[in-house]
């Protein structure tokens, strides 16, 4: 019985040892996107700074050969809540600074955009075109960013596809979440 009691002890040890390394080391989430020819998705996370295999959080529709069935979803009814609608003026307050807390340890680490894009008319395209390219051919970018931004006067479009990947450590969130808590629900609200 204590050799069983040992070994279930040993095994929490290593299972609280893994989740505080995972909670202590950067995790990079990767994102791709693009639109061309259909819409599709894919999220990514590498725990452990990168060093863990990669874990597939979503894939979006990808190409199909069936033909796609739209169905109607039911609308879900609404429930009536006891309380009333008005969200706490602590809450909102509180809100704004958790965002810019929780970005301070969002880093980005790679963003490539390859995008053809066209408004209606030529001249709005042309003024979006002086907008975007001073984005484009500044000198020098970072090299893991790539920016590919072609303009089409022809036609209203926007293809192309979206690489971005963000480095965050979780525990470092920890101390914002802990802060927006105590000011938006604490004893001094």
């Amino acid at each position: 019985m204590s050799v069983v009691f040992v070994i279930l002890l040993w095994l929490l040890l290593a299972v609280m040892v893994l989740v505080g390394l995972v909670l202590i080391t950067p995790v990079l989430l990767r994102v791709h996107l693009t639109n061309s020819p259909q819409f599709a998705y894919r999220v990514e996370m590498h725990a452990v700074g990168g060093l863990a295999p990669r874990l597939m959080l979503a894939r979006g529709p990808r190409h199909s050969s069936g033909s796609a069935h739209k169905t109607k979803l039911a609308k879900p009814k609404r429930r009536k809540s006891s309380r009333s609608g008005r969200v706490d003026d602590a809450f909102v307050r509180a809100l704004p600074r958790l965002i810019r807390d929780i970005l301070r340890h969002v880093h980005l680490t790679e963003l490539h955009i390859d995008a053809d894009y066209g408004l209606s008319d030529p001249a709005d395209t042309g003024q979006l075109s002086g907008l975007l390219m001073p984005l484009q051919y500044t000198n020098p970018l970072p090299a893991s960013v790539s920016l590919n931004l072609r303009p089409d006067f022809t036609q209203p479009c926007l293809k192309g596809s979206l690489t971005t990947a963000i480095r965050v450590t979780v525990a470092a969130c920890f101390v914002p979440a802990l802060r927006f808590a105590w000011r938006a629900f604490g004893p001094g609200r």
